[in-house]
């Protein structure tokens, strides 16, 4: 059964407004617990993982259902599993080729953790004249990112790296 005009304008229209938050937050979400996770796996390996992700998300944490209430909520009566399967297939596609998100291993931040006090200090002392202006968090990253990894070998990826959607001050 094809969908008439009106009904692909309102799915158009719900996408930017609606689903794409909601469902590319969740995809994304999942994608960085599997890198995080994962640190051990190649590109390849980590791409299947990835879409093994996807499609757990979709089927589990949407669902059907929930797309289905979803699309009655706005006046939407397509198919959900139709609406469902072309969602998940768009997110499959892109992660079998786009360049995957920098994300800081959980290995990476216990790291951390335990020279906690120790990395706080030196970040303060080598700061401690410079005005907390706006943009102060690019300079605190960037110090902390040197010292991680000239003094204990870590390499850290800032929260601007691991967010390049997201302007930082």
């Amino acid at each position: 059964m094809s969908m008439d005009n009106k009904e692909q304008q309102k799915l158009e229209q719900i996408d930017d407004a609606i689903f794409f938050p909601i469902i590319s937050t969740g995809v994304r979400r999942s994608v960085i617990n599997v890198i995080s996770n994962n640190p051990e796996l190649d590109d390849i390996e980590l791409r299947i993982k990835i879409g093994e992700s996807i499609v757990e998300y979709f089927d589990s944490s949407i669902g059907i259902g929930k797309m289905g209430i979803l699309l009655c909520s706005i006046g939407c009566f397509s198919n959900p599993r139709t609406v469902l399967e072309d969602y998940k297939k768009k997110y499959l596609e892109y992660y079998k080729t786009c360049p995957l998100p920098l994300v800081n291993t959980k290995k990476t931040l216990r790291k951390i953790a335990t020279i906690e006090k120790e990395l706080n200090r030196k970040i303060d002392e080598i700061l401690k004249d410079e005005r907390k202006l706006i943009g102060y968090c690019h300079l605190y990253w960037e110090t902390k990112k040197k010292i991680l990894l000239e003094d204990y070998g870590i390499t850290w990826y800032s929260p601007a790296e691991c967010n390049p959607d997201i302007i930082y001050d």
